[in-house]
């Protein structure tokens, strides 16, 4: 009889801890397309608002102006781009998903299908918002995520077929 491999403790934490924050993401994002429409007459709204104010800023604090409108154009910017981000996050969301749970049946393949799909996020955000601040604030925390689960499953590759 041939015997089956037993996956690792720590392995099987790795892909529940996987399931449930990829769970919560695909959700937020889902809702994020669901209310696209809306947010874009909320922005539309919000960036006739933020014109006034910018002029009332850059009157009041001048050597403020400009830094303050180029905050406020990356936030319109990263708004008007909301469908193709959330769509970038789905898309690599469910390539983690897909890898883990390879990696949960114990496939080393899942490994690099998980890491396709966490560079898909990071890269899409980059590439939609570019190397501006907002673009740097939203991969910070997808990024120290991503390298320590990359660490993590890199440790149980050994266990993996």
């Amino acid at each position: 009889m041939t015997e089956m491999k037993k996956r690792p403790d720590f392995l099987t934490v790795l892909c529940i801890l996987t399931w449930v924050g990829s769970g919560i993401v695909l959700i937020g994002q889902l809702i994020t397309l669901a209310t696209a429409s809306f947010t874009k007459e909320l922005t539309d709204i919000a960036e006739e608002g933020m014109d006034e104010a910018m002029e009332e800023f850059a009157e009041e604090a001048p050597e403020f102006g400009s830094l303050f409108s180029n905050i406020m154009g990356q936030s319109i910017h990263a708004l008007e781009h909301l469908t193709e981000l959330a769509l970038v996050r789905i898309f690599g969301v469910l390539l983690v998903l897909a890898g883990s749970l390879m990696m949960w049946n114990l496939k080393k393949t899942g490994y690099y299908l998980f890491i396709a799909g966490k560079v898909i996020i990071i890269g899409g955000i980059l590439i939609i918002l570019g190397a501006s601040a907002i673009g740097m604030m939203s991969i910070i925390g997808p990024l120290i995520v991503a390298i320590a689960f990359i660490a993590m499953y890199g440790a149980n590759l050994k266990a993996m077929n």
